[in-house]
């Protein structure tokens, strides 16, 4: 099967999409959950990078090959240059190093390629037990794999909705007087990502408020559901949500107990991630600064040997030229003392 329509996440309606067909495709033809979360969180993770280079739209071709899956990932325009193979293979090798599964990473001028190991039996009765286990690894991976908070966080979603066996999942976060649907996954996602609602009138604004769980009688003729906060540095910075069609069985207790162990797990996974990025961000900015520091005093010690060498010549000329030279030298001292100023201040 093959997905030509994956948009990189320079486009967010586009790799929604495409992330949604994808996970319909893993549901039906992968049954070991974990490898379902890696696999996505892998071709996520190539996704990302791709963006990041200015990669506008790839082909995801995804099969099974007697008990394996493999998945490749090209571009339209052709081969890829060594830089950009250099980069998907740096972040393909560190996600898939965070990853339970047996992943095969290449990377070539072609493409991206995986191939799964050999795919295990799977009890499904033991696989139900370890949902709890999956989810919360599964977003773990997800951080650690250095993919952006917003894919974080539609794991997370994903991951509520298959904890649960919810039909739809939802992150909703502020946006100054209103509140966003920013991640769907499940039942209409695509009509409900994106969707806006004053705060006053939104009960996942209520949460966020509160940093209270709350679970939907459907009795009040609502679809069940379940509200629970996602935090911050001390307050809630958004609502996870679940529901189930009209009619469908009631949330109990411990599917709320279940789905506040992942939020917050999640929100302590997702804080970290920024956490370190911000780190990340602020040593490449002390490096650029030692860096042009470095450079600064080298073209300062330059321009001084420029100007005595400028100096030694203008000593033996009269006239026109000497002055001509005067004034360079002048110059050269002026912008000397500018670098200076710039670097160690007035």
């Amino acid at each position: 099967m093959s997905y030509a329509a994956w948009k990189t996440a320079t486009d967010d309606a586009g790799i929604g999409m495409a992330r949604r067909r994808f996970v319909a495709w893993l549901d039906e033809h992968v049954a070991d959950p974990t490898l379902r979360e890696d696999l996505l969180i892998l071709l996520t993770r190539v996704a990302s990078t791709l963006a990041g280079a200015g990669v506008e739209r790839v082909l995801v071709d995804v099969s099974t090959e007697a008990d394996r899956i493999d998945l490749r990932v090209r571009s339209q325009g052709g081969l890829w240059p060594p830089a950009l193979v250099a980069e998907v293979a740096a972040a393909a090798t560190q996600a898939a190093s965070v990853l339970a599964s047996e992943l095969d990473v290449a990377v070539d001028a072609s493409g991206f390629r995986t191939t799964t190991a050999a795919l295990p039996a799977v009890d499904v009765l033991a696989a139900g037990t370890e949902r709890v286990l999956v989810a919360l690894r599964g977003v773990s991976a997800a951080a650690l794999a250095g993919l952006p908070a917003m894919e974080v966080l539609a794991h997370v979603a994903a991951s509520a909705r298959v904890l649960v066996d919810a039909d739809v999942a939802t992150v909703v976060l502020p946006d100054d007087d209103h509140v966003v649907t920013a991640i769907a996954d499940g039942h209409l996602a695509e009509e409900l990502e994106g969707m806006r609602e004053p705060r006053l009138e939104s009960v996942a604004a209520q949460i966020m408020t509160t940093g209270r769980t709350l679970v939907v009688d459907p009795e009040d003729e609502y679809e069940p559901g379940v509200l629970v906060p996602l935090w911050g540095e001390g307050a809630p910075i958004g609502t996870l949500t679940v529901g189930r069609r009209r009619g469908g069985r009631a949330f109990d207790a411990h599917d709320a107990a279940l789905l506040s162990a992942l939020a917050t797990h999640a929100s302590l996974v997702v804080q970290r991630a920024e956490d370190r990025h911000r780190i990340e961000e602020l040593a490449r900015v002390v490096e650029r600064e030692a860096l042009a520091e470095g450079l600064r005093e080298k073209v300062i010690t330059r321009l001084f040997e420029i100007g005595l060498a400028v100096d030694a010549v203008r000593s033996r000329l009269d006239g026109a030229p000497g002055e001509r030279l005067a004034v360079v030298s002048q110059d050269i001292d002026e912008l000397v003392a500018d670098i200076r100023r710039q670097i160690f201040g007035p």
